[in-house]
């Protein structure tokens, strides 16, 4: 039995839909300086299946539900990024087992990849600020 549980967990893990890089960048002037904030948008999706299969002949359970977070980070040049938060953007459930209906997920999030890219330019807008005030705190001045 553990054998089995831990062929399915490892098949699972494989089924798994690759993350979606997302980007957009904002220039800031400060004092003569143009100053370049790349904000990076990482999606993954996350597989839960849940319902059971059935013997031959009688209708299966299984239900795959699906999350599409996205993690947003700031990088400055030369800097390491900063961490700006995730969230669930996207979510679903799909008849079926996780592993034969994880393509179609990928595949329906990556069409929705307007309201992926929506959110990292929101967050972006939302921490225009905060990168003003650590432009005008680095060079000395005010904006």
């Amino acid at each position: 039995m553990s054998i089995l549980m831990i062929t399915a967990l490892a098949a699972a893990m494989a089924g798994t839909p690759p993350a979606t890089h997302l980007s957009h960048t904002i220039h800031h002037q400060h004092q003569g300086r143009n100053v370049t904030a790349t904000y990076e948008g990482v999606t993954n999706i996350a597989l839960k299946q849940r319902g059971m299969a059935s013997a031959p002949g009688r209708m299966s359970t299984q239900i795959c539900d699906w999350n599409a977070n996205i993690h947003v980070s700031r990088t400055p040049p030369g800097s390491e990024p900063t961490p700006l938060g995730s969230r669930t953007v996207l979510s679903g459930l799909r008849a079926g087992d996780c592993l034969t209906v994880a393509s179609g997920i990928e595949r329906d999030v990556a069409r929705r990849n307007a309201t992926l890219r929506d959110h990292v330019v929101t967050v972006a807008e939302a921490d225009g600020p905060v990168v003003a005030t650590s432009i005008a705190v680095a060079g000395g001045g005010s904006e």
